[in-house]
């Protein structure tokens, strides 16, 4: 029975220390995440990288010009990636600030286990006591 006990309270701890990490490092990606939005907004020329990747992979940009010049017609300075690349990037952020969200929830849910499972533990038995007198 010590052996249980002694077990049990180890396992406590390791589920404290691992959310108490989650939340720390789900607060720092989440600092990071609001710091580069901000940045993105100030400077939103930071985007571009991501539109060149984006034409380098699927050559969008050199493929609508071509098949505007055999028309005839002439976008003036249109981009497709350029777009493509703020969305890639809108989606990205609001991926990331979900999966923080889920880490920090996680995190909080660890770290506040035992006073959880003590306040049901109690409940449970006066349930039992109660019913014991019945």
């Amino acid at each position: 029975m010590q052996v249980v006990e002694t077990m049990e309270g180890v396992l406590r701890i390791i589920a404290r220390i691992v959310g108490i990490v989650l939340v720390l490092v789900g607060s720092w990606i989440g600092i990071s995440t609001i710091d580069e939005a901000w940045n993105l907004y100030h400077d939103p020329g930071r985007v571009e990288r991501f539109a060149l990747a984006i034409e380098k992979g699927s050559g969008i940009d050199s493929t609508l010009a071509s098949a505007t010049e055999s028309t005839g017609e002439k976008p003036a300075g249109f981009r497709p990636s350029y777009f493509l690349s703020w969305i890639v990037a809108v989606v990205l952020l609001l991926l990331i600030a979900r999966v923080t969200i889920w880490m920090i929830a996680t995190g909080g849910r660890l770290t506040l286990y035992e006073a959880r499972s003590r306040a049901f533990n109690k409940a449970l038995a006066r349930e039992v006591a109660r019913s014991r007198e019945h």
